[in-house]
């Protein structure tokens, strides 16, 4: 046989005497509990630690905005400097390019001054050697005339006559 199950029976079921919720004193005692219990952790343990929490991220805040306001600075200084740095290069690389040229011209200049110097010590000294060798020869010429004249005579004398 079926049951049918009214329906105030099935609320009878679920509110009730011993039925799944039992809506007595109790029940909102408990409720005035928790609500005493939920302002007690949120006045005392919730808020103050919100509040830390809030006064840390404004601090935190603060130290952001201003590490990257410095952050910006220094990377414009760095810029500056960068540029600065660069244009100080370049005009280095071209004072040793210009120094290097005139350095190169003067040791050039040099040289030929020293290579006409030699020549014209060379060219002096040959004339007076030519001329040194002419008097010389001119005073020893006698002599040199009675000596080989000795020789060759001392040289065909030595010779057997057949």
């Amino acid at each position: 046989m079926i049951s049918i199950i009214s329906p105030f029976h099935f609320s009878s079921l679920i509110v009730g005497v011993n039925g799944l919720f039992d809506f007595d004193l109790t029940f909102f005692a408990e409720g005035i509990l928790f609500f005493f219990l939920s302002c007690i952790v949120t006045n005392f343990f919730l808020f103050p630690i919100s509040k830390k929490i809030e006064e840390r991220n404004e601090m935190l805040d603060f130290q952001y905005h201003k590490s990257m306001i410095l952050f910006d600075v220094a990377q414009e200084k760095l810029m500056l400097c960068v540029d600065w740095l660069t244009s100080e290069n370049l005009e280095l690389r071209r004072q040793v390019k210009e120094t290097r040229k005139q350095s190169t011209d003067e040791a050039e200049q040099q040289l030929k001054d020293a290579q006409e110097q030699t020549s014209n010590i060379l060219r002096q000294l040959k004339k007076e050697l030519i001329i040194q060798s002419i008097m010389i020869l001119a005073t020893v010429k006698n002599e040199i005339i009675v000596l080989s004249n000795n020789f060759v005579s001392k040289k065909f004398q030595s010779l057997p006559s057949h």
